[in-house]
């Protein structure tokens, strides 16, 4: 596992970094916040899941009233 500080328009400048170093998996805190509500509430966690193409683990943030569908 690692971290990077990286500047610049959130999701794109995340799945940059992520492609940099090749990353096989991206993990990122939600508030779970999905379709037409989590777009135009300008949700990183819904751009990450249109531009990033390898897995992605999306962890609900706690007390944030998400819902898991499991």
């Amino acid at each position: 596992a690692s971290y990077a500080v990286v500047r610049g328009e959130s999701a794109r400048a995340i799945v940059a970094e992520a492609e940099r170093v090749g990353a096989g998996v991206l993990a990122f805190a939600t508030h779970g916040q999905s379709g037409l509500r989590g777009m135009w509430a300008g949700s990183v966690g819904a751009k990450l899941l249109a531009q990033f193409h390898r897995p992605l683990l999306l962890v609900p943030v706690a007390g944030s009233g998400a819902v898991s569908h499991g």
